[in-house]
């Protein structure tokens, strides 16, 4: 019976292809990592702050990749797979602090604590749009409680 052969037998004669390659996407990873450390104000810039998880999940996936295809006995591929993790430690600093491996800055109220509490309803609509009464329902009275701006 024939077994099969696996792909990492063959990976030593593709190496050369994928080098280029995966220093591409390095190269990328970093610059989507770093470029939002700026002080620029221009949106494509500042929208990078906001794929954080995404861009980790590329660099975990790059990471995977980096340790399979290349031959980490040269320098080159050692400082793209160091870059691949500092820009997936990075982004994990950022992402941790909103997962439940860290504990909540909320405090728990007790079931049936209506007293002192406060209601907030925020909502982001478009400025010329003056149907705001359809947030809270029919009625265009503010909930008992609730503050409302004076032009809504």
């Amino acid at each position: 019976m024939h077994l099969p052969v696996y792909l990492p037998v063959y990976l030593p004669v593709y190496l050369p292809v994928f080098l280029p390659v995966i220093a591409t996407l390095v190269a990328l990873l970093l610059f989507a990592t770093l470029l939002p450390l700026s002080r620029k104000t221009k949106w494509w810039v500042r929208d990078l702050d906001l794929p954080r998880l995404q861009i980790a999940v590329l660099a975990l996936r790059m990471l995977a990749a980096q340790l399979v295809l290349l031959d980490l006995d040269q320098v080159l591929p050692q400082l793209m797979l160091s870059a691949t993790v500092c820009c997936l430690l990075y982004q994990a600093w950022w992402i941790v602090p909103y997962t439940r491996a860290f504990p909540s800055e909320v405090l728990v109220t007790a079931a049936g604590a209506d007293a002192g509490r406060i209601r907030i309803l925020t909502a982001n609509v478009l400025t010329p749009n003056r149907h705001a009464n359809r947030l809270a329902g029919a009625d265009t009275r503010a909930p008992a409680g609730c503050l409302r701006h004076p032009r809504i």
